[in-house]
């Protein structure tokens, strides 16, 4: 027969627990995210970086098809950083 009723000393530590439990979990997931969110806008910043130099040399004369990819990725390497930004919290570590 499975018993329904826990005994109040051992239901208030089990809610203590589960409420410790549950705010060590809400910061790790917190921490991964902007984590996660800070890699893809660095990574998105280098992309930019180096596309905006290769860009600007005297020496790069691309083709059409070359150049509108590369303009594709320039810009999306800029709605990244935006993206990753606006979805980061105020008071960020980088």
């Amino acid at each position: 027969m499975l018993c329904t009723s826990v005994p109040p000393q051992i239901g208030a530590r089990l809610h203590t627990w589960a409420e410790k439990h549950a705010n060590a979990t809400s910061v790790a997931c917190s921490r991964l995210s902007s984590g996660f969110m800070a890699t893809w806008e660095r990574l998105a910043l280098v992309m930019h970086t180096k596309l905006k130099v290769w860009r600007t040399r005297l020496d790069f004369q691309p083709s059409g098809e070359v150049e509108a990819a590369v303009r594709f990725v320039f810009e999306k390497s800029q709605e990244i950083q935006r993206l990753t930004k606006a979805k980061l919290p105020v008071g960020r570590k980088s």
